[in-house]
């Protein structure tokens, strides 16, 4: 989220694979986690893409950021419908094979900015990773 307390909507990606939509607007936050199938396939794919430790794993993340300049949850809920419509699993089939890469966006692993993860979020990913794998 902003740092300086703006308005904003983040989307946050294992590679290309999209797991979450947050949304910020000033005290209010509205967050959506997208189905278990775009989990899956970032196991999957982290998998095909040889990513076998959680520091491997989690210097995957990133977040594209985007200015919020509607109603917090309508915005919030609307990306995250369209991601779910975009994202066929035929798609992320694909993004699989890929490692988690778009395979009709290549990709330069320098130009892609991990995120910074807090070890309270490190640690709930690594513990969210551990109760899916126990499922």
């Amino acid at each position: 989220m902003s740092r300086r307390g703006g308005s904003e909507v983040v989307v946050i990606m294992w590679r290309d694979i999209p797991a979450q939509i947050n949304g910020k607007a000033g005290a209010d936050k509205h967050q959506v986690i997208l189905p278990h199938r775009f989990q899956k396939a970032i196991d999957r794919a982290a998998m095909v893409a040889g990513k076998k430790t959680a520091q491997e794993y989690v210097g995957e993340w990133r977040r594209t950021s985007y200015p919020l300049t509607t109603d917090l949850a309508e915005t919030v809920d609307a990306i995250a419908a369209s991601i779910e419509v975009e994202f066929t699993n035929e798609r992320l089939h694909a993004l699989v094979d890929h490692g988690g890469w778009d395979p009709a966006n290549p990709h330069d692993a320098q130009t892609h900015d991990p995120i910074e993860i807090d070890e309270e979020t490190r640690a709930a990913i690594v513990r969210a990773d551990v109760a899916d794998a126990d499922a």
